[in-house]
């Protein structure tokens, strides 16, 4: 399947929502390999990183927000076999492909905005590079307090731009070498190019900070990888 046609700048949120999803379903059999060619092989060990915490002090349930075709599941169980672990994705096609490498783990069809969950249920919410698609970050963060557990955890795995003129410059050359080629590697050039357009609707770290705040969540943690293009946030609920 290909994509006729995708527009730049959405109008609204609905039309952001609506195209997103159809970006996702397109892309989801080639959507790991892509992955693994835009971080260099690299993502996995972000991820790992991202939930070395949970080794020694593992949460009994864990939801995935915007789990795709399952990647930080993986890594959540690989920390943490023994707990209890729900992936969400607003897209069936990634939700199928997930369902085929992790037999261990719950796959459900939602939206973030309104998690199909109660208040309280998960001792920690994990999101990776899902953050900066969603059309309203703060609804989205405060839905992912509302289902964490006092005492919860949150950790947000994603791509972002580099602050430093220097590392942007890095940036903008990875933006317009590497991202093209893998769009047409995968066959999938205009997803590919839209995709790394999002990036520039991701807040700065100030902003997303004073978000988290904002939703209840406290001792917020940041680590930075490659060049600052990939960042970590920890925190506390």
């Amino acid at each position: 399947m290909k994509l006729d046609s995708i527009k730049p700048d959405p109008a609204s949120s609905e039309e952001k929502a609506t195209q997103l999803r159809r970006v996702f379903n397109t892309i989801a059999p080639v959507y790991d390999q892509g992955n693994r060619l835009l971080s260099f092989g690299l993502a996995t060990r972000w991820r790992q990183q991202a939930v070395a915490s949970f080794r020694a002090d593992p949460p009994k349930r864990v939801l995935d927000v915007a789990c795709g075709t399952g990647d930080f599941v993986m890594a959540v169980l690989n920390a943490s076999p023994a707990s209890e672990v729900i992936g969400l994705d607003f897209s069936e096609e990634m939700l199928r492909l997930a369902r085929t490498k992790i037999s261990n783990a719950t796959f459900v069809q939602g939206d973030v905005l309104a998690l199909p969950f109660d208040a309280g249920r998960f001792d920690a919410v994990t999101v990776g590079f899902g953050l900066r698609n969603f059309v309203d970050i703060p609804k989205a963060l405060s839905e992912m307090a509302r289902v964490l557990n006092p005492g919860g955890r949150l950790i947000i795995l994603e791509a972002t731009q580099p602050g430093s003129c220097l590392k942007q410059a890095l940036f903008t050359i990875y933006q317009k070498s590497v991202a093209p080629l893998v769009g047409w590697l995968t066959g999938h050039p205009g997803a590919y190019s839209y995709l790394m357009r999002s990036m520039q609707s991701m807040p700065s770290s100030h902003e997303l900070e004073t978000m988290l705040a904002t939703a209840g969540f406290t001792s917020i943690r940041k680590t930075n990888f490659v060049f600052d293009m990939c960042v970590c946030y920890q925190c506390a609920f």
